[in-house]
């Protein structure tokens, strides 16, 4: 928050009673939404503006601060006349002190920002009809100093935003000449705007219109001239007139802007909301090439206090195009935002060379993005990079969810330039392998794929790791219900097998819990589901090899087996002999998986041959390899334990199917007799 007002402790009571008076709207798309509110008139916006802000989540009320300052813009005169704008105020003021805390940085900002805009037109409605009321208002604000600290885009936005509210509330305050001419200089913005809707019998006539414009702006103090220059930014991408404009916001950024930066960053702010909702190249050609000249501006020629300034915003802008749906812009922007020591690479030239992306860029442009595609998505943590892919948790309106993002680390991978990647090839491979096992319940079921999207990704329901709640709920737990546990995880893997698909790693970690409640008679509901498929593949046929039997020692190579990647990970507590040895997978080895998984749940999470657990890896791998027999820990059934131990044998041949083994855990689980529920 940038400033601190007189009313930092009194939210007031008739504030807090409208959010109970306002009726909650059903779910509607934005786009209606937004054009709804759009047609609303200004006398009647601050009752409209609570109506629809009840009833939004977080993505939807900041897409209406951002609409509310662009309607503003627009007229921004016929506003500042008729608007109730104390009642506005009140209620976007009550709003900002009530998310004084809240976490999400780009709502607090736009909150802010329209604060901002409903001032101005305080400021010029007091100018020129001496309203008592308000002025006295404007007159009593008091502002507290920016906290310092990291001077990121989010401080240059409310120190931005805190000086020209601190502008107008001056201005009010001292007996100073020039408040008294506001009228006069209202009249050049009439004469400004009347100039732009004048037809223009050609370019030259436009370009010498705006010059004209920006000598007159020279002579207006800072705070007005800043609200003019928005005004008449709005009225350019309304007409369309961006094409015979550039050099003239180019100007006002790197020249009228020189001490008063506040408008490099809402020109630029603008340009990217611009570009964000443009479909055709014709639509963002002049706009990209505006942000390149300031980009080249910033890299060459600004001062190092001012480039450094100017990178923060551009680079935060940035961001949010770099997964824009149109290559032009992303070809454009992203080697722009991965540049080093002002070097721009081409995205036409890249070929092979590999340029590292910076890792705090690529996560808050993959947040931006995130927020546009699931706008009910609520991120639970930080983003997770593991060996293929980038991996976010969240929750929906639906539940939990997880979503797999194809890895993004250098700018050939952003951008896609290179297809037949083997990393782009695997991604879209697991996509595959993930949609063919959708019709069995022990699956977590996929929520959303784009295998060719920008970026590549899919979303997967997701629960608790299997693990945690086994931990959790260890006290509660019985026999039954852990069987169960273990049905369920058979019967995935013997989905995959039926559909040829391999899992190459199953730990506890691969599954998942999804429901977990008490039953009317306060039983635990258990339903466990496979959802780690990062390194399954689907089996070769019979006439398929993935290599050649006599390069190497192993010897039983058929059907149905593959070899994986010597540099690829392994579990080494939860693979095969065959596997550690030689990195081939096959059912049989998904069946150890299977089976030390299984060890490892009975035992809430222990090692799996806990008699070996005080050897180092090396030597561990080496028992495993050469044949060591598995011994029972007390704790697991005897019974069970003649189901679970084929399955570790060194000899595959003798490891039972996923069929079979469902089977004896369904056996098992009937002699069990009724369950009894142990509460604690």
């Amino acid at each position: 928050m940038s400033f601190r007002p007189y009313w930092r402790n009194h939210c007031t009571s008739s504030f807090s009673n409208s959010f109970l008076q306002h009726r909650v709207l059903p779910y509607r798309e934005t786009e209606d939404i937004l054009k709804e509110m759009s047609y609303v008139s200004f006398q009647e916006l601050d009752d409209c503006f609570m109506r629809y802000w009840d009833a939004s989540n977080e993505w939807m009320r900041q897409q209406i601060c951002q609409m509310l300052v662009k309607t503003i813009r627009r007229d921004f005169l016929t506003f500042s006349r008729l608007a109730n704008l104390e009642n506005l105020e009140l209620k976007v003021r009550n709003l900002i002190q009530c998310n004084y805390s809240a976490s999400n940085q780009e709502l607090r900002i736009q909150q802010e920002k329209l604060h901002c805009w409903i001032l101005a037109a305080m400021f010029v409605h007091v100018s020129t009809t001496n309203n008592g009321k308000l002025k006295a208002l404007l007159r009593g604000m008091v502002f507290a100093k920016v906290p310092s600290g990291e001077r990121n885009y989010e401080y240059v936005c409310l120190s931005a935003y805190q000086k020209i509210r601190m502008a107008i509330s001056s201005a009010v305050k001292k007996q100073i000449p020039w408040p008294n001419f506001i009228e006069v200089y209202l009249k050049h913005l009439e004469s400004f705007l009347r100039t732009l809707e004048k037809t223009a019998t050609c370019a030259n006539q436009r370009i010498m219109q705006f010059q004209l414009i920006q000598k007159q702006l020279q002579r207006v103090p800072w705070m007005i001239r800043h609200i003019f220059i928005l005004v008449l930014t709005e009225k350019v991408f309304e007409d369309r007139l961006l094409a015979v404009s550039q050099l003239f916001f180019f100007h006002v950024c790197t020249k009228l802007g020189r001490k008063h930066w506040e408008i490099l960053l809402e020109i630029t702010e603008r340009i990217t909301e611009h570009i964000q909702a443009s479909r055709t190249q014709g639509e963002v050609k002049e706009c990209l090439h505006l942000l390149q000249s300031l980009w080249e501006w910033c890299t060459r020629t600004a001062n190092k206090e001012k480039a450094t300034l100017a990178m923060t915003i551009l680079s935060h802008f940035f961001q949010k195009l770099l997964y824009h749906p149109l290559s032009e812009v992303r070809h454009c922007i992203a080697p722009l935002l991965f540049s080093k020591d002002g070097i721009y690479t081409d995205a036409t030239k890249l070929g092979n060379r590999v340029i590292p992306a910076d890792p705090r860029h690529v996560e808050a442009a993959l947040r931006e993005h995130l927020k546009i595609t699931f706008p009910d998505l609520i991120f639970n943590g930080q983003m997770k990079t593991n060996a293929s892919s980038i991996v976010v948790q969240g929750i929906t309106p639906a539940g939990k969810a997880k979503i797999y993002i194809a890895k993004q680390q250098t700018l050939n991978e952003i951008l896609q330039t290179n297809d037949t990647d083997c990393n782009c090839e695997r991604f879209k491979e697991v996509i595959k392998i993930v949609a063919l096992c959708q019709d069995r319940e022990s699956i977590a079921r996929l929520l959303m794929s784009s295998a060719c999207g920008v970026p590549p990704l899919y979303m997967m329901e997701d629960g608790n790791p299997l693990l945690d709640f086994l931990q959790e709920k260890r006290n509660k737990v019985t026999q039954s219900i852990i069987t169960g546990i273990l049905q369920d995880i058979a019967r995935a893997v013997r989905s995959c097998h039926q559909k040829r698909i391999l899992l190459c790693n199953v730990t506890p970690a691969s599954f998942t819990v999804v429901t977990g409640g008490q039953q009317g008679t306060g039983a635990l509901q258990v339903q466990v589901k496979l959802s780690d498929f990062f390194q399954a593949r689907l089996a070769p046929t019979e006439d398929e090899r993935y290599y050649s039997a006599s390069y190497y020692s192993y010897e039983n190579i058929r059907s149905g087996h593959l070899k994986g990647d010597s540099e690829e990970p392994l579990s080494i507590y939860f693979s095969a002999p065959e596997s550690l040895q030689y990195h081939i997978f096959s059912a049989s080895s998904d069946s150890w998986g299977v089976a030390a998984t299984f060890y490892s749940i009975l035992l809430y999470g222990g090692q799996t041959y806990f008699e070996l657990r005080h050897l180092p890896v090396s030597r561990f791998i080496e028992e495993i390899c050469h044949g060591h027999k598995a011994q029972r820990p007390d704790s697991i059934p005897l019974k069970l334990w003649d189901i679970i131990a084929p399955n570790l044998e060194h000899d595959e041949t003798k490891r039972t199917p996923m069929e079979t083994l469902a089977e004896h855990l369904e056996s098992y689980r009937r002699t069990l007799g009724m369950e009894i529920t142990i509460t604690g």
